[in-house]
């Protein structure tokens, strides 16, 4: 997966936003998917609308579909932990080694390793749980 992080200087003109280009251009063309993080929290410098960021973008990246994705906003104060959340579960659902994701795979192996079934869902890890513990 690759992760841009999109705010005022994202795609600010200048040879870095440039190279930027040129690697989410690649990205794209490789069929590399893309998390798309939006800076929302307050008081950052960076901070912009979308419609700023979009407009921003150079054309041929807005043509070949950077923004199919939908942007996660980065939030701050109480709903700091909900947006990285968000964003970790992307990353997580597309760089999994079957596409199950890394966190997935890390809990199959330690329901294995434990015998118990830590997300409820009635099998320890890859197997159905044939044990009666469970953890709430």
């Amino acid at each position: 997966a690759f992760l841009l992080y999109l705010n005022s200087s994202t795609f600010a003109p200048g040879a870095q936003a440039e190279a930027l280009g040129c690697e989410v251009r690649e990205a794209l063309e490789g069929g590399r998917p893309l998390v798309l993080v939006h800076e929302r929290r307050d008081g950052d410098v960076g901070v912009a609308t979308f419609d700023d960021i979009i407009a921003a973008t150079p054309a041929a990246l807005r043509d070949a579909g950077i923004y199919r994705p939908i942007a996660t906003p980065l939030h701050g104060g109480p709903h700091a932990e909900v947006s990285l959340r968000l964003v970790l579960g992307q990353i997580d659902a597309l760089c999994g080694p079957r596409r199950g994701g890394l966190l997935s795979d890390a809990l199959n192996l330690t329901e294995n390793l434990t015998g118990i079934d830590l997300d409820g869902d009635g099998r320890v890890g890859s197997e159905r749980s044939a044990s009666p513990q469970t953890v709430p």
